[in-house]
């Protein structure tokens, strides 16, 4: 498996191929990687790695197969390699002690999902416990017992792991929690001005690959920090408007130590697209980030007890100009897009900047429609509200055409690389423009209607194979059975 999306920690392609060709001895990792605070069994201890013979057993790091990393997940967002060249600078393991553990196990808690060599006996959904547990736990140690070694990029790139791992299994306090730590975490290390001063003039090549180290650090924190205010109810923890960061560039780039410039979102809030309508940076990934600022600034509205009639229109106006502004290749049709494993990962991301630009979009219609019901009681819009007798015939018909449209986004997704889109976005796919369609349209003979809600549930089940988050919202009847019972 490889993907990009989750995308949460890189392993370079070279850095890899070392590690494969002169392993560490299971002596030095075992003097090196020692950690009996923490002693948890795992029940792969006798399952070696046929691409690379190296596991790291019993107190030391379960089942943690460098090859895995390989095989399984291309973990492009945080860090290129300088961790795990630092931890295998030429095949041999240095004490790196708690941090390079829970970054080790916080990776495998989320690609063993998707490896085909081990654990193939198990639900793909539950590959990963074994490993997230640990992290967990290595975590909280580190924050309880370690606090002064907590300021670096390592501890915050294994918190966001952990985080990460929460947040896919469903909205929770615990995980709302963690995505506080990673945002106060990433301010105490600065990450929200690294490019305050930037001037690529003065940096070298090597400068450069670090700073985009930290840029997706700080963009992942973004990204998640997007999904459990929103999923929460809750006003966002980052204040783009404070921030001077770099937007990410390709991968391919970034690889291959290829300076693209690129621009800042906090110059260009109240018209996000302008940070890249003309900058040699269109990775879509890119994209993605800035239609989140979009549906940010569509939420916080949203949220406001009594909004005046003209910021709903204006964002209605931006929203409008944001998919005007979308580079050509992210206008395409359902069905028109071609996936493979080359342009999987850009595709996603178009797929799903055109879903969270639909999903802002109808957050701005139901406000509309809300603050028009004027002999009503106050009604409550969110990611999770049920459709309500209340609500107006045409909203029911805004709602239904924004569910078309949010679909044939949907529809111009590959079965095959579902899974590694991003969790996050099953979310917008059950926003308010799928919400509020009431019952009995669903449960007509409309044969459009009832492929709509096929459309969803599919997407949900291929989810829920490696997701639990897909299971979670397959499973909750007030989500789903209500909404798309026929």
């Amino acid at each position: 498996m490889r993907p990009e999306t989750p995308r949460m920690l890189s392993v370079c392609k070279e850095g890899v191929e070392r590690i494969k060709s002169s392993p560490p001895t299971m002596d030095e990792l075992n003097a090196q990687m020692k950690q009996p605070e923490i002693n948890t069994a795992s029940p792969f201890d006798d399952l070696l790695s046929p691409m690379f013979p190296m596991t790291l057993r019993d107190d030391h790091a379960d089942v943690l197969s460098i090859a895995t990393l390989d095989e399984s997940w291309d973990l492009n967002t945080l860090g290129k390699c300088t961790w795990l060249e630092s931890f295998f600078p030429s095949g041999n393991c240095l004490d790196e002690g708690l941090k390079a553990q829970l970054l080790l196990n916080g990776i495998f808690g989320l690609s063993a999902r998707f490896s085909t060599s081990l654990f193939h006996s198990m639900d793909p959904v539950n590959r990963g416990n074994q490993f997230t547990e640990r992290a967990s736990a290595l975590w909280d140690e580190i924050y309880k017992d370690h606090k002064s070694d907590i300021r670096s990029l390592q501890c915050l790139q294994g918190l966001i792991l952990v985080t990460f791992n929460a947040l896919q299994s469903g909205p929770s306090e615990h995980a709302w929690s963690l995505c506080g730590h990673c945002v106060r975490l990433a301010y105490d290390l600065d990450l929200h001005t690294i490019d305050a001063n930037y001037d690529h003039r003065e940096e070298s090549l090597d400068e450069w690959v670090a700073l985009e180290e930290k840029r997706r650090a700080w963009w992942t924190i973004w990204e998640m920090d997007t999904f459990s205010s929103a999923m929460s109810r809750r006003p966002f923890a980052i204040d783009c408007r404070f921030t001077q960061v770099l937007l990410p560039v390709s991968d391919i780039a970034w690889y291959n130590k290829t300076r693209v410039p690129s621009g800042f979102l906090n110059l260009h809030l109240d018209m996000p697209w302008k940070c890249l309508c003309d900058s040699p940076n269109q990775e879509p990934r890119a994209w993605f980030l800035i239609s989140l600022a979009a549906f940010r600034h569509s939420f916080e509205v949203m949220l406001l007890p009594e909004a005046h009639p003209q910021l709903l229109h204006d964002a209605e106006a931006m929203i409008a100009c944001f998919a005007l502004a979308l580079p050509q290749n992210f206008q395409t049709d359902s069905g028109s897009m071609v996936f493979n494993k080359t342009n999987f990962a850009r595709n996603n991301w178009i797929v799903c900047t055109l879903i969270i630009l639909q999903c802002a979009r109808s957050l701005i219609e139901v406000k509309m429609h809300q603050l028009g019901m004027n002999n009503s009681k106050s009604y409550e819009t969110s990611f999770s509200a049920r459709p309500s007798d209340i609500m107006s015939r045409n909203l029911h018909q805004t709602c239904t055409s924004s569910l078309s449209e949010l679909i044939s986004a949907a529809q111009s997704m590959s079965p095959q690389y579902i899974p590694v889109c991003s969790p996050f976005i099953l979310c917008a796919l059950l926003g308010p423009g799928t919400a509020h369609v009431p019952d009995d349209r669903l449960s007509q003979a409309d044969r459009s209607n009832q492929l709509c809600a096929e459309t969803i549930r599919l997407i949900l089940r291929n989810y829920g194979r490696y997701w639990v988050i897909g299971k979670v919202l397959m499973g909750t009847p007030h989500l789903l059975v209500d909404w798309f019972q026929g």
